[in-house]
């Protein structure tokens, strides 16, 4: 009887570490994809800062 429960402990044991490296998983490639994003988003808002300084500059020379 006590070897059944130490088998049952086991398996729930099992199941909430493997629930849990499971989510971990899926956050990290969540976290990977927003670092991504950001990213891309700061090349565009340089990108953008760019334009607005040539543009100044432009209007200063004329």
């Amino acid at each position: 009887m006590e070897l059944l429960y130490g088998i049952i402990f086991l398996f729930i044991f099992y199941q909430i570490i493997k629930t849990a490296v499971t989510k971990g998983i899926d956050d990290s490639k969540v976290i990977k994809e927003l670092k991504r994003e950001i990213k891309e988003l700061k090349k565009q808002k340089s990108k953008v800062q760019k334009r607005e300084e040539s543009t100044h500059i432009i209007n200063k020379k004329a």
